[in-house]
This record gives structure tokens, C-alpha cells and sequence, in this order.
């Protein structure tokens, strides 16, 4: 939902791009990354075993209207490792943080509030 995104904060990430194009190693991170991400969405058992053993507190805040990924699969992570929250926005896309950042934050803090002191 770019419409949601600030002028400031989507000029920001323009200028962060830009620098990108001239480092040398930005085209095979992403690469590396894609090939990574695509290797472990294809075997769901595997994905499955990752999502259940982490132990860490996790928070996952999804928009409904994200077209890049479903808010369902948000929903079946978390049936997987019921001690994560999930936070789904209504009318949000895929960059919540950035559509809706006074609602993301206040999601954030809320969350950490609530985490044992270490």
C-alpha cells in the first residue's frame, strides 16, 4: 500500500536503493538470499520443524492486503509455535512499519512489554 507510506519515509528508501546499485555485492546477497528463502518455502516439513524449535519470543504483525504474502501463512506459523503472537492490520499491506508506523510501534511496545526481564 504505497499510498500509505509517507513521501519522507519513501523517498528515504529511494536514496538507500540508489547506494545499493553500486555495491558489488548487493546482486548476489539478494541472490543468495532468494535462492535461500525459495530452497526452504518448498519443503514445508522442513519449514515446519524451523518454525516449531524457535524458542526465542517472536511477534509477527501482518497486513491483510499484503499481495506479496498471505496473512495465512502467518496464521499457520503461529498455529505451529502457539507461543507466537501474531497481529494481523486490517487494510495494511506488505510493510506495516512503514504504512502504519504509530500502530506498529505501539504493537511492538506492548509486545515487549509483556517479555520477561533479562
Amino acid at each position: 500500500r504505497p499510498d500509505l507510506v509517507s513521501k519522507e519515509v519513501m523517498e528515504a528508501h529511494l536514496e538507500v536503493a540508489e547506494a545499493r546499485i553500486d555495491d558489488p555485492d548487493f546482486e548476489s546477497a539478494i541472490r543468495r538470499a532468494a535462492v535461500s528463502l525459495v530452497a526452504l518455502l518448498s519443503n514445508r516439513r522442513l519449514l515446519d520443524r524451523h518454525i516449531a524449535a524457535i524458542e526465542a519470543p517472536t511477534l509477527i504483525i501482518h497486513g491483510d492486503g499484503d499481495r506479496l504474502v498471505s496473512f495465512r501463512n502467518s496464521v499457520r506459523a503461529t498455529s505451529i509455535n502457539p507461543d507466537w503472537r501474531l497481529e494481523i492490520l486490517q487494510g495494511v499491506g506488505h510493510l506495516p512499519m512503514l504504512e502504519t508506523p504509530e500502530t506498529t510501534k505501539a504493537i511492538v511496545a506492548d509486545w515487549a512489554a509483556g517479555l520477561p526481564s533479562v
